[in-house]
């Protein structure tokens, strides 16, 4: 049996538990690049908020197995942190992650052998504050400074100086709110939306109540829950009105958002041509969603005149400043010769790139040139890695196209079952997200 590749994945989670991960694989073969990708795709594990709290640190080491769909089949600690917390948070979050690029690079034998995985949990260094300053800041919210107040909230909230306690949080806040300060109106809404015991109606009413003074976040957080229907009967209308409200302030993101919902909603070509103003002001700042969706405006003639020009001039624009977006849509154009002459080598290059976001997309359309030989050398075998990748990113396309190629290879019992089923997948995937269920 071949020996357990050791992956190690240093884990980095600020106290906000917000962070970023660095991932290295012991061996440079083609089963540890595999992995290492996948991992790099995978979500972190949430950090629990008693220890948080207790801003405690140290490394989970854990053995995983990996069957043939990629997916873990059991999970173990190895080497404990010392905290039964966080070495249970480490071993929930590999749990959810899928390895199917490894899965493809290996043997069943390789596959089902245990592999480690290690998580370094620590704080960034100088992140508590002296308690000088916490004391300073105490006694201003007790004598009556909402500004102090709300951050006090935060800090409670947030678990600065290792004292997480969102009653305390609330308190604060609310003591904010009652004396008509927005910004303490607005943070208790928020919580009161995610809390561990959420109360929407409340949480509505405290935003309305900022949105009308004029809070320009509120008015978009109120939006955004009617638009989504989080907590209270979905409202398309209101949020719409709420949001338009909170581009008035000249904010690009409210333009965006904006912009973006009234084409969603739009009734007619007046509709329409509002709502790319919307984008073209966000546009105007610089915003690089702002020049995405306008792009996409222009590319399909949506409340403009399509110009397919002057759609690539602002996709080239936006190229890494939109999490793949970009990528896929100046792509497409280049394979297209839609505005610029055609170049399905450029194409392959826009989505590589795009791939280390990771986004999903991206690896659809770069697995079907490698399928099919277009502006890449053609790799069957490669095409399938990529797409094993883009359909563990939810990509519907590249799950329906892995199973044909699945189906392609040949039909064997063990290969049909996966064909299929990931055609099966592929059409549910696009059901769902409303597409559709083909081309």
């Amino acid at each position: 049996m071949n020996k357990p590749a050791f992956i190690k994945a240093g884990l980095v989670l600020a106290m906000s538990a917000i962070g970023h991960s660095t991932l290295h694989a012991a061996a440079p073969d083609a089963a540890g690049a595999a992995l290492m990708r996948d991992l790099a795709v995978c979500a972190k594990p949430a950090w629990p908020a008693a220890a948080l709290a207790r801003g405690v640190t140290g490394k989970t080491t854990l053995a995983l197995r990996i069957d043939g769909d990629g997916d873990v089949i059991d999970a173990r600690i190895d080497v404990s942190s010392g905290h039964a917390d966080l070495d249970q948070a480490a071993v929930a979050g590999v749990r959810g992650c899928h390895f199917h690029g490894f899965a493809a690079a290996t043997t069943a034998e390789a596959r089902s052998a245990w592999k480690k995985m290690q998580f370094v949990w620590t704080l960034p260094t100088g992140s508590a504050l002296p308690a000088a300053e916490l004391a300073a800041l105490m006694a201003k919210a007790e004598g009556g400074d909402a500004a102090a107040q709300v951050r006090l909230g935060w800090w409670y909230q947030a678990g600065v100086h290792g004292t997480l306690d969102l009653a305390q949080a609330e308190a604060w806040y609310r003591r904010a709110a009652d004396a008509g300060n927005p910004q303490g109106q607005v943070q208790l809404g928020k919580l009161l939306q995610s809390g561990p015991e959420p109360r929407p109606e409340e949480a509505v009413e405290w935003l309305r109540r900022a949105a009308r003074a004029g809070d320009v976040t509120a008015q978009g957080e109120l939006a955004r829950t009617y638009l989504s229907g989080a907590g209270v009967v979905r409202d398309a209308g209101e949020g719409l009105h709420w949001m338009t409200q909170a581009a008035a302030s000249g904010k690009a993101m409210y333009q965006v958002a904006a912009g973006v919902e009234m084409l969603r909603q739009a009734g007619d070509d007046a509709d329409r041509a509002a709502a790319v103003d919307w984008l073209a002001k966000a546009a105007a700042q610089d915003d690089p969603y702002g020049k995405l969706f306008l792009a996409h405006s222009l590319a399909s003639g949506q409340g403009i005149v399509r110009d397919d020009g002057r759609a690539v001039e602002l996709y080239r624009s936006t190229v890494g400043r939109t999490a793949g977006q970009a990528e896929v849509a100046l792509g497409s154009m280049l394979e297209e010769g839609r505005g610029v002459p055609a170049d399905p080598a450029a194409a392959a290059a826009l989505y590589r790139q795009a791939m280390a976001v990771p986004h999903g997309p991206d690896f659809y359309r770069y697995g079907r040139l490698l399928a099919t030989g277009t502006g890449v050398a053609q790799d069957r075998a490669a095409a399938i890695d990529v797409l094993l990748q883009g359909a563990n990113l939810a990509d519907c396309n590249a799950m329906r196209l892995l199973g044909q190629l699945y189906l392609e290879g040949g039909e064997r019992a063990e290969r049909a079952e996966k064909a299929y089923g990931w055609i099966g997948r592929g059409i549910y995937c696009r059901a769902r997200a409303g597409l559709p269920l083909s081309d």
